[in-house]
């Protein structure tokens, strides 16, 4: 124990030596997990543009035109039908509708002009113009319908119509989902930063071995174990520092509703801090120098976070891609944090964490055969 101790005192301060190490390993981190979320969350639904060019003028159409400003969504302003495509291609509005001439009249008559609508955005802008004026028109068309070409009975079942309205009791219902979803893209960015800040900590195994410091202190009574437990405990004060940190500011500085508790990330989120950790000290012990580490690092942490999902719904890739994310740690870890963020107890996370777990022990074996292997030849 006495061993282990000396061990990780020695990594945490061969770790924050340098000046600003704190600041790099634990600051800088939640700071760049808290910008994109930051801006993920703030982002809110813009109004469609809509461009009005009635060239009718009939009161039906200037029904159609008060229907759709009453819809919050929606930004209305009239716009010259000479203006309307300029208006469209420059970006000033997103779509412009034109209501033609006789457009009010035809409804008495049967024979109403279907609308115009100008765009360049595609059905995700102009759907909601478009469904709220086929529903206006549909419901012109069936009074028109039933009053045969009366116009003043047209009016009168359009009054009608407009006068009975019904009560709504409106009240506020909070998006939970988007807080998941946030908060998902946020733990998928501190995994990144966490497998990260593990390799950089491990690595200064590989710098001790080059500077005979290594050497040194397998001299003494310390064991590989004791060199590899000093090292885990170092990492894992870290990372859990960093873990800690970042789920504060995503749930009390941007006010996200993480829907999980901070243990409950914790009881996965430090299992996967362990197999990192463990990853790690196994590329450490197989590579030869700087420059294989550093590639090991690199195809061992970024491609597997993107094929986990770390940073979007594994939903949207193929099913083959979806099966090979099992092969990956972090993917296990992700799944038990949605199901435990969706309201799902303890217990059915066990299995993830069980999976992790193995991972941790197949990983730090290999590392001690690596370090035993190293010693022998070096002997």
């Amino acid at each position: 124990m006495k061993q282990l101790l000396h061990i990780l005192k020695h990594v945490l301060r061969q770790t924050t030596r340098k000046k600003g190490s704190f600041l790099l390993l634990v600051i800088l981190p939640v700071i760049c997990l808290m910008v994109p979320v930051a801006l993920f969350s703030s982002s809110k639904e813009t109004p469609v543009r809509v461009g009005i060019c009635d060239l009718d003028g009939g009161q039906v159409a200037v029904r159609l035109v008060d229907q759709l400003k009453s819809e919050s969504r929606l930004q209305l302003s009239p716009v010259d039908p000479s203006d309307a495509n300029d208006a469209v291609l420059s970006g000033k509005l997103d779509c412009v509708l034109t209501i033609p001439r006789g457009w009010s009249a035809g409804f008495l008559s049967g024979g109403a002009p279907k609308l115009e609508l100008t765009s360049i955005r595609g059905e995700a802008v102009t759907i909601w113009v478009k469904q709220l004026a086929a529903r206006f028109a549909g419901t012109s068309g069936l009074l028109a319908s039933a009053a045969q070409g009366d116009a003043i009975l047209f009016e009168t079942l359009y009054d009608a119509a407009g006068s009975h309205f019904v009560s709504v009791i409106r009240e506020t219902v909070t998006d939970n989902v988007t807080g998941l979803n946030i908060t998902y893209l946020g733990i998928g960015f501190l995994i990144q930063f966490m497998l990260v800040n593990a390799g950089r900590t491990a690595a200064l195994l590989l710098e001790e071995r080059k500077n005979r410091t290594l050497a040194r202190i397998r001299i003494s009574p310390a064991s590989n174990a004791a060199i590899i437990g000093g090292n885990v405990a170092a990492n894992l004060l870290i990372l859990a520092l960093q873990m800690v940190l970042s789920l504060l500011a995503l749930r009390y500085l941007l006010g996200i509703n993480t829907g999980a508790s901070i243990p409950q990330f914790l009881l996965l989120l430090l299992p996967l801090c362990l197999t990192g950790v463990g990853a790690c000290l196994m590329l450490v012990s197989l590579a030869k120098n700087d420059s294989q580490l550093n590639t090991l690092m690199t195809v061992f942490i970024y491609p597997t976070c993107l094929l986990s999902g770390c940073f979007w719904d594994i939903g949207m890739m193929p099913e083959g891609m979806q099966s090979l994310a099992r092969f990956f740690p972090q993917r296990w870890a992700l799944d038990g944090i949605m199901s435990m963020m969706e309201g799902n107890p303890t217990r059915t996370v066990l299995v993830n964490l069980g999976v992790l777990m193995a991972f941790a022990a197949a990983f730090f074996a290999i590392a001690l055969f690596g370090f035993s292997r190293s010693d022998a030849s070096a002997a």
